[in-house]
């Protein structure tokens, strides 16, 4: 689990951008990518951020479903 503190200036607040979260596929489906990202939402909240934020690929479809069963909404962005 790879995470970075960011501050958005839009909406002028604090929170965490998830860059990397890998489970080795021998612990997937055991709820250990659901473990660490409640840890990672834990240490948010004790911070008294806002937001978490990721970047899922376009062709990583069993990602989206993870972060969506998580409560996580899909924003798309154009680059």
């Amino acid at each position: 689990l790879m995470y970075y503190d960011g501050y958005d200036t839009l909406s002028d607040s604090y929170g965490c951008h998830l860059m990397d979260l890998v489970v080795s596929s021998a612990y997937r489906r055991r709820g250990v990518g659901k473990a660490l990202v409640g840890a990672l939402s834990a240490q948010v909240q004790q911070l008294n951020y806002q937001w978490i934020s990721l970047t899922v690929l376009k062709k990583n479809d069993d990602a989206k479903v993870f972060y969506r069963a998580l409560g996580f909404d899909e924003v798309a962005v154009d680059f």
